[in-house]
């Protein structure tokens, strides 16, 4: 028997089954938002990115929003965004192969290279794609049955065919829309729930946060998606922990830890937040993952600690070195950026833990008078213009809250005891004032003795 080759060429049924068994259709259909906002940026070239988009919103005055719109039913999904659409160069290249060419622009949020064919794949089996740049467009139609048939293992049968369309009308140029049917049955049943709904404008409204507050519009169904406010509290006595690390593990981390805004102090929103290239991909984390209850780390999460907000923001031009799993939805704990950045989140997170323990000093129950006058105190931070300014002053501070809005010590102190009705009357007699309160003779009494005795 003479050697031979063998094959490690991967199987379609692998691809199909297994590579979209693992990631949840929520998702999915941020993966495809996310393909939109990448679009935009790119198509934008030199006069929009990220810092322009996000930090520097001043910047981005434009009259119309860019729009992406989703809309799904029991039946059938479609997406469509006027962000630009997908040139020919794209789509010959990169657009269904697995993982990005070398010379290709990822973007912001295209990392990996797996996200649209996951999600098509996932969604449904007769998928229509079409997209217009300014001056080209093309279009595709995909029977996945049909293509997953061939499977000889030579190259060519994962090709799929893709058709130019030539220079667009006005109507569709700078448009990409895809349109999904014959439905995955376990798809159209969360189609179908109307509690699906909620949950995925939910999950848009966190994840895009800052994007919708900048110049992107999102709709599901209709709806549109309201962003989902990070609460860091600003005000003028409180002075956030901020610090900026310009080379952690090949990206940009700015670190800013505070209290929570005014009516923010919750369970359900303390906790660490990781922001990758401006998409939320941790919200609200009070586990061991961000460093609670860990030895070297920090107590673990109380509920005492309801008013602490941090935030660990990593940018890169480069999306493979951000500390985010291939979902995007979770924090890759062993990625050389989080590993530069975790002991720096712990050190400035520290001094609002101390505070935040400082109200609960000795007590069981919560000192509701301090904790009311530090919320009340405290509003909404704009967050854009928190990180424009820690970056163009390369801030570094700790957090701080100065005696505005610490409680003042008190000079007096409360003396009560009870005395015998018939004496209280008595001295009431003496005083020939009428009917007085009790902490008023009290009073009286207190001063007679200073005057006469000391």
């Amino acid at each position: 028997m003479s050697d031979f080759m063998a094959s490690g060429f991967p199987k379609k049924r692998f691809f199909i089954e297994m590579f979209t068994r693992d990631i949840y259709l929520e998702d999915c259909i941020l993966d495809l938002v996310d393909n939109a906002i990448d679009g935009y940026l790119r198509n934008c070239g030199e006069k929009m990115n990220i810092e322009k988009l996000l930090w520097q919103k001043e910047m981005v005055k434009r009259t119309s929003k860019r729009k992406i719109e989703i809309n799904w039913s029991s039946t059938q999904f479609s997406i469509k965004d006027n962000c630009g659409g997908i040139s020919s160069d794209i789509a010959r290249t990169d657009l269904f192969s697995m993982g990005h060419s070398k010379d290709y622009d990822k973007g912001v949020l295209g990392a990996y290279g797996i996200g649209l064919k996951r999600a098509l794949f996932k969604i449904g089996d007769t998928i229509s794609l079409s997209s217009f740049t300014m001056e080209e467009g093309i279009k595709v139609d995909l029977n996945v049955p049909e293509w997953a048939a061939k499977d000889s293992g030579r190259k060519g049968d994962w090709d799929i065919p893709v058709q130019a369309v030539g220079v667009p009308t006005a109507k569709f140029k700078g448009t990409t829309q895809i349109a999904i049917q014959d439905l995955r049955d376990s798809v159209s049943k969360l189609f179908s729930d109307a509690n699906f709904q909620s949950s995925v404008v939910h999950r848009i409204g966190v994840t895009y946060s800052l994007f919708l507050k900048s110049d992107i519009a999102i709709y599901v169904n209709g709806q549109a998606v309201t962003p989902v406010d990070i609460p860091l509290g600003s005000s003028e006595d409180i002075q956030p922990s901020i610090e900026t690390i310009p080379n952690a593990g090949g990206t940009t981390a700015t670190i800013i830890v505070s209290v929570a805004a005014k009516k923010q102090w919750r369970e359900s929103t303390a906790g660490w937040y990781i922001l990758c290239n401006g998409r939320v991909v941790v919200f609200a984390n009070k586990t061991e993952l961000t460093g609670w209850g860990l030895p070297v780390g920090l107590p673990a999460f109380h509920s005492k600690f309801r008013g602490f907000i941090g935030l660990a923001i990593f940018e890169s031009n480069d999306p493979l070195k951000l500390p985010w799993t291939t979902t995007k939805q979770g924090l890759h704990r062993e990625s050389a950026a989080y590993q530069a950045v975790r002991q720096h989140m712990f050190a400035l997170a520290r001094p609002v833990i101390s505070f935040l323990n400082s109200l609960y000093a000795g007590e069981a129950a919560p000192n509701e008078a301090d904790e009311r006058r530090i919320r009340d105190q405290t509003t909404q931070a704009d967050l854009a213009g928190v990180v424009s300014k820690s970056r163009s002053e390369e801030t570094k501070s700790t957090f701080r809250v100065t005696s505005g809005t610490q409680k003042k010590k008190s000079t007096t102190i409360r003396i009560s005891f009870s005395v015998p009705k018939a004496e209280r009357d008595r001295v009431m007699k003496s005083l020939r004032r009428g009917e007085l309160p009790n902490s008023d003779i009290g009073k009286h009494v207190w001063q007679y003795y200073i005057d006469s005795e000391l």
